[in-house]
């Protein structure tokens, strides 16, 4: 697995150019997020989406939705289903370190060869490198965070088997968890408390 060491701010034009045409060819990536690192590939290249879903098994997370990453509202109503409470929400939290629960897409699924599944999680990060690398792709991605491994070695262990490429930085990843939202059901259900909390708490009911 190559590592590419990175400032997050001022990636150089060589560096990203690399990371787009990796995902681009299929391959996945460890990118930085405002959570976790995370292994992300472009949720139209089937290969990608099928070695995430093999990463969730080996590292016990197969019962999971599939969590999109999107640059923004518009790109992430392909995903999931936004009707107008939806998008008044999402419009006044993020970007945010936060996981939304929501109804799929299924015509967007099919189209991206996937199998059915009711429900996928949908993040739009709080982290501007991310939002730069998706708005780049021809897709958004599909990402596992690589959740409480701090150590380098461990995290080259655990993933690097399904990597080719790690896009490192030397600061910006919080490694602690998004707060998740199940916003399938009124109101919406808090499902963990994480890192923006505070921007979600006024939309539950305690």
């Amino acid at each position: 697995m190559e590592t590419i060491f990175v400032d997050q701010y001022h990636p150089s034009k060589q560096q990203f150019d690399r990371v787009i045409q990796t995902l681009e060819r299929g391959e996945l990536v460890i990118l930085p997020t405002d959570t976790y690192y995370c292994l992300c590939g472009l949720a139209n290249q089937p290969e990608a989406v099928k070695m995430i879903n093999l990463f969730q098994k080996a590292i016990g997370k197969q019962d999971r939705p599939l969590t999109f990453l999107c640059a923004s509202i518009s790109q992430a109503s392909e995903i999931m289903q936004v009707d107008n409470m939806t998008y008044r929400l999402l419009n006044s939290v993020v970007p945010a370190s936060v996981t939304f629960l929501l109804n799929a897409q299924q015509k967007t699924l099919k189209k991206y060869k996937m199998k059915s599944r009711e429900q996928v999680g949908v993040r739009i990060p709080r982290h501007d490198l991310i939002h730069k690398i998706i708005d780049a792709c021809s897709s958004s991605m599909v990402g596992q965070p690589i959740e409480n491994i701090e150590n380098n070695a461990d995290i080259e262990k655990l993933s690097g088997s399904y990597a080719s490429t790690w896009l490192k930085t030397f600061y910006g990843v919080e490694n602690q968890p998004s707060s998740i939202l199940d916003m399938t059901m009124l109101p919406p259900k808090l499902i963990r408390r994480g890192l923006d909390f505070e921007k979600i708490s006024a939309f539950i009911t305690p």
